[in-house]
């Protein structure tokens, strides 16, 4: 389990919650609770894991509910289970989208190329801007790197003024050259020879593969 599913879970788990009773009725101000644990859900997000696991655990022990007390117990124990480090690296951050997308698409796959446009054209970034300036910021020679290549193919996002579009895109490239390192996907990249396979039936080998991948290199000419 990740720090992203973990996180998923528990807020799947509050809007079950807020289906019940005691949370309509707000004994002795359940709701408040609530939005006290979806706000150190967010201080997590932002990367400042101890702080936020601090308040969980202050809401925890006074909370009136006890079926809240045990949805924040079961998320803390998710998260002994997590490594989590300030931010995922580049590298670790196309791996997760990798399998992401592919844990979540049911579409059949036939290409090793058509599995790499896929995957770009599904990525998903952080929404909060304060980690997005975090991320760029330590991403930065990747992100140079994509600037040099995406330069030289006429197809660079302004990193100023469309500065998610460029990480989309900048992350996007980074899955297809994964992609293209994969056996899988590589040997299956163009199916000239008329056999079409799915290459969903395999993608856990696909992820698995990926996450050998040490490092990647956008190459250009400057």
């Amino acid at each position: 389990m990740n720090l992203k599913s973990a996180i998923k879970k528990i807020e799947d788990n509050l809007e079950k919650f807020k289906e019940t009773e005691v949370y309509k009725d707000s004994v002795f101000s359940t709701v408040t609770e609530v939005e006290c644990v979806m706000l150190a859900l967010e201080i997590i997000k932002l990367n400042s894991y101890e702080k936020g696991k601090t308040y969980l655990l202050g809401i925890g022990d006074t909370c009136y509910s006890d079926a809240l007390c045990k949805i924040i117990i079961e998320f803390l124990d998710d998260l002994k289970k997590v490594k989590v480090e300030d931010n995922m690296t580049f590298i670790e951050f196309c791996k997760d989208e990798i399998a992401r997308v592919l844990n979540c698409t049911e579409k059949k796959i036939t290409t090793g190329e058509e599995l790499g446009l896929y995957i770009a054209q599904n990525v998903q970034i952080p929404e909060d801007k304060d980690q997005l300036e975090k991320l760029k910021f330590e991403w930065a020679d990747y992100l140079m790197q994509y600037m040099g290549f995406a330069y030289e193919e006429g197809d660079l996002s302004n990193p100023f003024n469309e500065q998610e579009q460029f990480m989309k895109d900048a992350i996007g490239q980074g899955i297809k050259i994964m992609i293209e390192m994969n056996d899988v996907a590589n040997t299956n990249w163009s199916c000239e020879d008329g056999d079409y396979p799915n290459l969903l039936e395999r993608k856990q080998e696909i992820i698995n593969e990926i996450n050998t991948i040490k490092d990647i290199e956008f190459e250009f000419n400057w």
